[in-house]
């Protein structure tokens, strides 16, 4: 077993109870649904446990509260979570979406040739002259959002 000890201003304590929720939350999601995937997220609840139950136990005043055999952070911070992973997946939306689009745009502007040289790279860098590719899409969500997005049928 591994003993760390940190010392915490209460404001640094309430950062890492985010982080330590934020990242259980991220991981044990990420854990996909295949067969074992539960034993995976179970770990990483685990370990949350272990480390709020020694938090309770040192600082009996932390944003940590016990219910029946389980612990987890105040709804004050789980809210505070919920915020920042909320603000965090509607950037990564913006981001992947002018990624996406960005890279659609500039791979209709190269040769077939060009193309298939990229894309058998494992690396799959692409040049630099993809970067107003990027910046197109993102100026424009910034501007407008999706209004002027539409399918061609």
């Amino acid at each position: 077993m591994n003993e760390i000890r940190l010392k915490l201003s209460n404001e640094d304590l309430e950062r890492f109870l985010l982080m330590l929720e934020a990242g259980n939350f991220v991981c044990g999601g990420a854990v996909g649904e295949e067969e074992g995937s539960e034993d995976d997220a179970a770990l990483f609840d685990a370990v949350e446990e272990a480390v709020l139950f020694q938090i309770h136990a040192q600082l009996p005043d932390a944003p940590v509260k016990t219910h029946e055999d389980h612990i987890h952070v105040s709804e004050e911070l789980e809210d505070q979570v919920e915020e920042i992973l909320q603000e965090h997946g509607e950037g990564e939306f913006w981001h992947r979406l002018e990624i996406g689009l960005g890279q659609r745009d500039f791979m209709r502007t190269l040769t077939e040739e060009q193309r298939e040289k990229i894309e058998k790279d494992p690396v799959h860098e692409l040049p630099k002259e993809i970067d107003p590719m990027y910046e197109k899409w993102s100026k424009e969500f910034e501007e407008f959002g999706l209004d002027r997005l539409e399918v061609k049928e």
